[in-house]
């Protein structure tokens, strides 16, 4: 879908959830305008608060670790999103989010720790998702929801240096971005000024370690769904692109016999996935 057409109807579902399901009529502020998407601040962010799905998820981010976005208050807010989706599934010594990997890797997954907003690198890659399993394996997880794509560019003074002095060793030690002879096949300016965002994720997904880089955003959103298209390879066996139209509904129906997470994921699906998008 083309992305302007996207973004305007996930923001105007979003509106119009703001009012029917939470009952909140005042628009939020971004830039000194008014948006229906975004929920106004109250005392103490008792109104931001409800972007919030549940309470473990306000607990989660109410820890000192955590640093909420400047924009944690919109509807489309992607950190937002990510701590409704992936709270429930922690819980009970990682029940659900082993049931998830398990069933999307095709293989037995059993996590033992996981990390929200977690730095791999300092000053280097970040990831909205980390987990564990018992094994050693590690699970890297990028979200989207109405962003315009993947961040492009570095931020680095000097890029040339950056990339010499930390990519090129991540890249070496990973699988992907080598050649069949384990060199780099990527130059400096493809890596640190066109996909860095991406290819700085996917150099963290080892094939011979057991390690997984997942994408997660919208088929939908026509912006990150061309990037991702153009630089996943087929042979990147472990970088896996994941859309919410397809989780959400697959995660109610994986655990349609438990009620709790049952009802608990038709919420997300209700707040996030607009029907006939």
């Amino acid at each position: 879908m083309n992305y302007k057409n996207f973004k305007y109807k996930i923001y105007n579902y979003l509106g119009d959830y703001k009012t029917t399901k939470l009952n909140i009529f005042d628009d939020g502020v971004y830039k000194g305008k008014k948006y229906r998407h975004i929920l106004p601040l109250g005392n103490d962010n008792e109104l931001a608060l409800k972007n919030y799905l549940c309470e473990e998820a306000i607990d989660e981010t109410s820890k000192v670790e955590f640093k909420r976005h400047d924009y944690w208050m919109h509807l489309n807010s992607s950190q937002t999103l990510c701590v409704n989706y992936f709270i429930k599934l922690i819980i009970n010594n990682y029940y659900g989010l082993n049931k998830i990997l398990s069933k999307y890797l095709k293989q037995e997954v059993k996590i033992i720790d996981h990390q929200f907003e977690c730095v791999i690198k300092e000053k280097s890659t970040n990831f909205d998702f980390y987990c564990e399993d018992i094994n050693n394996h590690k699970y890297y997880f990028e979200i989207k929801y109405t962003e315009d794509g993947f961040e492009k560019k570095t931020k680095a003074k000097n890029p040339e240096k950056e990339f010499n002095d930390t990519y090129k060793k991540l890249i070496l030690e990973g699988t992907y971005l080598k050649d069949n002879k384990g060199n780099i096949n990527i130059n400096c300016c493809e890596f640190m000024c066109k996909h860095y965002q991406c290819y700085r994720n996917i150099i963290m997904a080892n094939e011979e370690k057991g390690n997984f880089c997942f994408f997660i955003t919208m088929r939908a959103n026509g912006s990150t769904y061309k990037e991702l298209a153009e630089i996943v390879k087929p042979e990147y066996k472990n970088v896996k692109v994941i859309y919410w139209e397809d989780l959400i509904p697959n995660t109610v129906g994986l655990f349609k016999n438990e009620s709790e997470l049952a009802e608990y994921y038709k919420k997300v699906k209700e707040k996030y996935i607009p029907e006939n998008l």
